[in-house]
């Protein structure tokens, strides 16, 4: 186990990144549907808390993808962890 904290992690994480995750394992499209939904609520909503940062294999288009997941949605933890380790969702 390891216990840290990452720097302005929430509003990092990249919805279409999250989004790839999920549908690994969650085949059903309504289901699908509304976790579109709930990443869609809070669009533009962390805008201000994170400061775009480069990986090798992004490209210009990463900069408009929307990021954000709010602290103290239920969902937002569980993701998260999903987001840090997708192999514990296959």
């Amino acid at each position: 186990m390891l216990r840290l904290d990452i720097v302005k992690h929430f509003p990092s994480l990249d919805h279409a990144v999250l989004r790839a995750i999920v549908s690994r394992v969650v085949p059903e499209e309504d289901v699908l549907w509304l976790v579109d939904q709930i990443l869609e609520s809070d669009v533009g909503l962390l805008d201000g808390e994170y400061r775009m940062v480069w990986f090798p294999r992004d490209d210009l288009l990463a900069a408009c993808r929307p990021r954000g997941l709010p602290i103290g949605n239920l969902t937002s933890q569980f993701w998260s962890n999903c987001y840090l380790d997708p192999s514990t969702t296959s």
